[in-house]
């Protein structure tokens, strides 16, 4: 292809690109039923929008005829340190106002709302930097929330200064041209995975900055190898697993490297062995997960899974959202697919391009195998993380592009590429860093798939909640109750089984399980209902179905050791409450369930030890009191024993032991006035 022609294309692809981008958002939501991705500009204001047009149309002049001066002047060291300084102070002003998505409240609650933070052995290295941080915080804020959502952002923002520095620093491995580093950086730091710079709370930002300092890791070891330089490229994939296991997504990039770095030379068999290998991890996933409820409830699979049976791996639903998730957060994919085209021989013999080809093959695939649990709206934060390494391999296409083609490479065109790195990611942040804004276009994909109103109903009151919008936080609690079927369901059948109407709760709970195989809650809601009917056969699978969900979850742990407590296998029964408490040691209702049944194994000591205890902590708990009488009227002391029944029917009233209890203290009363 002559060469003009081919610039020409390259300018035609990336016009093609832009213009596609603001259509979509313009009128694609009116073009299709589940437009999601382009209903962005419905709910931002009309200002941002026309402000976004014109700053993108003067940034875009500027760099045209001024792009050789702004380049010279930002790689300079002064030049780089400032527009270091003005991009971070830009994340901190931008940054997220809510943490809305990915789950981000599940996260605050994970840090802050529990007494133990459990470490899960896939996201061990990332829990434990946050935990550290939230409690050098805790030192200085006292609100358990405020806390833990500072020490998620001090992650975040920590993350975006590396990624900021690793982005600098690639960019000067790539290239030691002044004008080509400026557009390379903006290709890589205005990525997919730019929303997430704002203090997204969550392990995402940690995706984005191990996936940066990988790739210059990569670099430096085709620039030069060594025992050292493999080491750290090697401990950077570590660090990264450890942080977070899906991180293991740069596996086929690192042995590809590890096999051509030192050659330089790619053949067959360095191209097939890292997608074999990465194709038996996958399998072993896969088979993993069909065994372990927990892992299939983040993975896909060609059948689709209740309440979505439509939305399967390959399912048309499924396969219409990867397409527009990869048109809002890279819609430079045309123009990199082209530049993969133009010359495609020469990509599979450079052998950095096909890392960067690896990398992304590893973070496209989590992307489509992960199952969205919160709604695709909502972990589109999550997903994009994982498309990060689309735009180091941009800008690697475009490097080499330029190598071939730099004679005919106009100014303009990579100055309008800049500008389009640069704008683009900008026209849809504030969806997802302004609560105002994201309030309508989540709402409105949760309308059309009322089932994720379970999940995303409580993420909008609890933003709110936090932010002190009470009003706003109410509303959305009223609106999650009504708009969520099975949640109003599950409501209702609470309210039946305390009206005596157990039949019709299980009834409908049975329907609600049905739909939602996923949801714990409902069938922690079953359980407690069967044990109160002494039906402990029908309640066990749910209780152990639950904790296969949520192995950690305080409310199902309490069932299990209840179950065992009132199926009157006591010893079992025991231990599991020994390890609940062991998680949950501030929890003073599941230490005196511990001292009820540390009593019942005939512990009467170390009962007796456990209510003075709890008497000392809070003095209004009824059940130390029945304890310490149960074990006064052994001992032959009636009279305390009858002052501590006296004490526990005054404290409680309403129990259901407590008209035993008061026949038991009706006797004692008898035997003492004989």
């Amino acid at each position: 292809m002559p060469l003009k022609t081919s610039n020409r294309l390259l300018f035609i692809t990336l016009w093609f690109s832009i213009v596609l981008f603001v259509t979509a958002q313009a009128v694609g939501s009116y073009l299709f039923d589940n437009g999601w991705a382009f209903d962005h500009w419905q709910y931002i204001p009309l200002w941002y929008i026309i402000v976004w047009l014109l700053v993108s149309v003067g940034l875009g002049t500027l760099l045209v005829h001024n792009y050789a001066r702004v380049a010279n002047v930002l790689s300079s060291k002064k030049g780089a340190i400032g527009g270091a300084i003005v991009l971070f102070a830009l994340l901190l002003i931008f940054q997220f106002d809510s943490f809305l998505y990915g789950g981000g409240n599940l996260r605050v609650a994970q840090i802050a709302q529990t007494d133990n933070v459990i470490f899960r052995w896939f996201e061990f290295g990332s829990t434990f930097v946050v935990w550290l941080l939230y409690h050098l915080i805790s030192l200085f804020v006292s609100h358990t929330n405020t806390a833990g959502v500072i020490a998620w952002k001090s992650l975040a923002f920590l993350c975006s200064a590396l990624s900021l520095i690793g982005t600098i620093k690639l960019v000067g491995v790539l290239s030691s041209d002044r004008l080509r580093r400026l557009c390379f950086f903006a290709l890589i730091f205005f990525g997919p995975q730019f929303m997430l710079q704002f203090g997204f709370v969550g392990i995402e930002p940690i995706v984005v900055a191990i996936t940066v300092w990988f790739a210059y890791s990569n670099v430096i070891l085709y620039k030069g190898a060594s025992l050292q330089r493999f080491l750290i490229m090697w401990g950077i994939f570590l660090l990264g697993v450890f942080m977070h296991a899906t991180l293991v997504f740069l596996l086929p990039a690192a042995l590809y490297v590890s096999l051509t770095a030192v050659s330089k030379r790619s053949n067959f068999v360095t191209l097939l062995l890292p997608l074999i290998i990465w194709s038996a991890l996958l399998a072993t996933i896969y088979v993993w997960a069909g065994q372990n409820l927990e892992m299939s409830r983040q993975l896909l699979f060609l059948s689709g899974k209740p309440p979505f049976s439509d939305y399967g791996l390959i399912s048309p639903r499924r396969i219409w959202d990867i397409i527009q998730l990869i048109l809002l957060v890279f819609p430079l994919v045309f123009f990199m697919k082209y530049l993969m085209l133009q010359s495609f021989r020469r990509t599979f013999s450079q052998p950095l391009t096909v890392t960067a080809m690896y990398m992304c093959l590893g973070g496209f695939t989590v992307v489509v195998v992960t199952d969205p649990t919160h709604s695709i709206a909502l972990d589109l934060p999550h997903l994009a993380a994982y498309l990060s390494p689309a735009a180091f391999l941009l800008a690697v296409l475009w490097r080499d592009s330029l190598k071939e083609n730099s004679n005919h490479v106009s100014t303009s065109l990579t100055a309008i590429l800049t500008t389009a790195a640069i704008m683009l990611p900008l026209g849809y942040l504030p969806v997802y860093t302004t609560i105002s804004c994201a309030e309508g276009h989540v709402e409105s994909y949760m309308d059309m798939h009322e089932a994720y109103w379970i999940g995303g109903g409580p993420a909008l009151r609890d933003s709110y909640f936090y932010r002190g919008e009470m009003d706003k936080a109410n509303e959305w609690d009223r609106k999650h109750i009504v708009k969520s079927l099975d949640y109003m369901d599950y409501q209702g059948a609470i309210e039946l089984a305390a009206g005596g109407k157990t039949a019709d709760a299980i009834r409908s709970l049975n329907n609600v399980i049905a739909r939602n195989p996923y949801w714990a809650e409902s069938r922690a809601l079953y359980a407690t209902i069967q044990m109160g009917m002494n039906r402990f056969a029908l309640a066990k699978p749910q209780i152990d179905t639950a904790l296969m969900l949520e192995p950690y979850r305080k409310r199902h742990l309490v069932n299990l050791y209840r179950y065992y407590r009132d199926s009157r296998n006591l010893p079992q029964a025991l231990i599991q409450a020994k390890k609940t408490a062991a998680l949950f040691p501030s929890d003073l209702d599941i230490r005196t369930d511990l001292m009820i049944i540390n009593y019942r194994n005939g512990l009467v000591a170390t009962a007796e030890t456990m209510a003075a205890d709890l008497i000392a902590i809070d003095s209004t708990l009824a059940y130390p009191y029945l304890i310490k009488a149960f074990i006064f009227e052994k001992r032959g002391q009636l009279q305390r024993a009858l002052t501590l029944y006296n004490r526990f029917i005054d404290l409680a009233p309403d129990e259901p032991d407590t008209p035993v209890i008061i026949e038991q203290r009706d006797n004692l009363q008898e035997k003492l006035q004989k």
